[in-house]
């Protein structure tokens, strides 16, 4: 039997039967329309107390759009806003803000004090003096207004019905909030207004740091940086919210998202990728319910006991219907796009949802159906593919290669989506959702082209071609992506002379290795300066090494610049780094070459292939002079001993010479680690497969 909307609608229901008797639907009695005026952003439950009670149209606005939330707490109740310019005094007479208003302060005041009091000491952008209409309309209706200028205290709560806090960037000390618990604890009404973003936008600490939600996260409030928009239903260029308790409840929780997912699935099992791309209504609702599980991931802290329900209720469905869910059935990109990419969407969101552990990583690729090089890379790299299990032995060996050929602690990357295999992005009823698949870790998208069918040239003509298929070309752009927006952007100096480097080369583009991109790209588009380089560096780093000097010999030396940036970002302040060469069928390999310091600690020399290159940088860093000798390059091959008799899920120790000022880069395959990385010896436990292999890169 298949479910419609309305008996979906009526069995979430039963989940917050406990919710009516706190009267919420009071909370918006009357109301058609409430408007924050500013730009939103949304509100998210941090623990199951906290009740949705206004939201965007859920067919027109973006998800999730939780504008307001309400919780018990004790015997006193409160009630958060996604923006304080709801009630500011332009905004407050639009629509049904005034109403709304009043709603919430006599709900919120249960033993009918009629007194209000609103805080104004800690820097509240809505205070006691410029919230001039809102304790108009308080006073007509009867209440009493006081002012809190300075300490919240429990002696300045007592007698009030209701405590307003306005959205407050100033310190509250802990005996403050203390009063305030203690306050609400004991029957009183706490009203708090936020904004998450603009706080994000203008202070250090990021949403953890953010005054309102030290102190809302305790009735079940967290404002987030994310935006609520709608292109449809808006009023000068803001959204207008029209969804209200209780349709709310069962859309915006962590209980109706996984009812929601779970009675689709149920109804539909045998034919739920058809049905997803066909009827609108119950692919909306399964898309929201799979955002909202992935928003509370995104969103809470990881701490956060909501993220172990989306883990648990994602590692039951798949588990319930693994033949739907679980990696290796490729289905139609043309006519099962939208289930494809939910399903990716699935995966990712159960394995953001935990702190990754080696024991946490192999449930995880348990659940999923990982196999092969996709469990490889999942359990060395934590790197999931999605690519509707369509991708060939060749290209996963590849991306083997590659991810355990950079070093880790230079990305986050999570997720390494293949689009052209999964058609077009996601239809809700409010239209295509793009960044379907982000996260809290880092996301790119790279080509899925089958290797030896789309052959190109990363070279200019200076130099000899430098050929390889666009799959190894533009998996290391998109990893490079990564290392940017993490490493360097996380590191003062590194992202400092990537501005220099950008600045000094302006917008000709012979100054850059990378110089088949037409003239001010670069200066238009830094973001993909570091990504760039990297298709070249990857396929040949000898060869653009090679372009760099011939560059300079002609007057030219920024792209020599360029050049000792990137190798002493993959050098990552050792005395050696990485050169790369892939060649025209993807057939990859690297080096480890010595490099030589200066005493700034800039790399000014490198060793490769018996060649010595040493370089006079002035007092920026930058190449004044080169000269070239012969040098004894030093590779050696390390030895591994331990045990190469295997039986299935065994443990076992491998260990390689101890050496000076060395690091250990261990990578597995067959097998996951359980300690040890980093070091000389590890411990592994092997999977239920025959042929492992067990390598270790010294890092000197």
């Amino acid at each position: 039997m298949k479910l419609t909307r309305l008996q979906i609608a009526l069995l979430l229901c039963l989940i917050f039967s406990n919710a009516w008797g706190q009267n919420y639907q009071n909370l918006v009695s009357g109301l058609s329309t409430v408007w924050g005026g500013g730009y939103p952003s949304t509100l998210f439950p941090y623990n199951s107390s906290a009740v949705p009670i206004v939201s965007g149209n859920i067919n027109t606005a973006s998800y999730p759009s939780v504008f307001c939330l309400a919780s018990v707490y004790g015997s006193g109740r409160a009630v958060a806003l996604a923006h304080e310019g709801v009630f500011s005094n332009s905004e407050i007479t639009q629509f049904n803000n005034v109403a709304f208003a009043l709603n919430i302060f006599d709900w919120l005041d249960q033993p009918n004090t009629n007194q209000v009091a609103i805080a104004s000491g800690h820097g509240e952008w809505l205070n006691f003096g410029n919230a001039t209409t809102l304790k108009s309309q308080l006073q007509v209706n009867g209440y009493a207004v006081a002012n809190i200028s300075g300490t919240i205290t429990a002696a300045a709560l007592v007698g009030k019905g209701v405590l307003m806090i306005g959205n407050g960037w100033g310190t509250y000390s802990e005996a403050e909030k203390n009063a305030i618990f203690t306050y609400v604890q004991n029957g009183g009404g706490l009203l708090m207004l936020g904004l998450g973003w603009s706080w994000v936008a203008y202070n250090s600490g990021g949403l953890s740091a953010y005054p309102m939600n030290q102190i809302g996260q305790q009735f079940g409030f967290y404002w987030t940086d994310t935006g609520i928009s709608d292109p449809t239903n808006q009023y000068n260029g803001q959204p207008l919210f029209t969804g209200f308790y209780p349709n709310t409840a069962s859309l915006y929780t962590v209980a109706g998202a996984c009812a929601t997912l779970n009675n689709i699935t149920g109804a539909n099992a045998a034919n739920l990728p058809t049905v997803l791309q066909t009827n609108t209504a119950l692919r909306t609702d399964f898309i929201n319910a799979n955002l909202f599980m992935k928003e509370t991931v995104k969103s809470l802290p990881a701490n956060n006991p909501l993220r172990q329900e989306v883990f648990s209720c994602l590692e039951t469905l798949i588990n319930t219907y693994p033949a739907l869910f679980r990696k290796g059935i490729a289905y139609n990109p043309t006519n099962q796009n939208n289930f494809i990419w939910i399903r990716e969407r699935m995966h990712r969101t159960y394995a953001d949802a935990l702190s990754l552990t080696p024991a946490l990583k192999t449930q995880i690729a348990s659940t999923l159906g990982l196999t092969g090089q996709y469990k490889h890379i999942w359990t060395n790299f934590s790197v999931l593919l999605a690519d509707n299990s369509s991708l060939d032995a060749n290209q996963k060996d590849y991306l083997m290669l590659l991810f355990s050929a950079v070093q880790p602690e230079l990305h986050n990357l999570r997720l390494m989506s293949f689009a052209d295999e999964m058609g077009s992005p996601p239809v809700a009823s409010y239209g295509a959702i793009p960044s379907f698949l982000v996260g809290n870790e880092g996301s790119v998208n790279s080509f899925s082209n089958t290797i030896g069918t789309y052959p190109e040239n990363q070279f200019p003509p200076d130099v000899p071609p430098g050929i390889s298929d666009v799959f190894c070309s533009a998996a290391p752009h998109e990893l490079n992506h990564i290392v940017d927006a993490f490493f360097i952007e996380g590191n003062t100096a590194l992202k400092n002379r990537k501005t220099q480097l950008i600045a000094q080369a302006g917008t000709d583009n012979l100054n850059y290795l990378r110089s088949m991109i037409p003239s001010g790209f670069f200066t238009e588009n830094p973001q993909e300066f570091i990504a760039s380089i990297a298709n070249q560096y990857f396929i040949d780093t000898k060869k653009t090494l090679d372009l760099a000097l011939i560059r300079f010999n002609n007057g030219r030396s920024e792209p020599l610049n360029q050049f000792l940036y990137f190798a002493n970002l993959y050098a990552n302040g050792l005395n050696h780094t990485r050169f790369y060469n892939t060649n025209a069928t993807c057939v990859f390999s690297f080096t480890q070459v010595p490099v030589g310091r200066d005493a700034n600690n800039r790399l000014n020399s490198l060793c490769y292939n018996n060649v010595n290159y040493q370089f006079t940088l002035n007092a920026t860093g930058n190449v004044t002079a080169y000269t070239t000798n012969t040098c004894s390059a030093c590779t050696t091959t390390p030895v591994i001993t331990g045990n190469s008799q295997l039986c299935n899920n065994q443990i076992s120790t491998y260990t390689t010479p101890l050496q000076p000022n060395t690091a250990y880069q261990w990578i597995v395959t067959e097998g996951i680690i359980l300690s040890g990385q980093g070091t000389n010896t590890i411990t592994v436990q092997w999977y239920d497969s025959a042929g492992g292999t067990v390598q270790v890169i010294l890092l000197n």
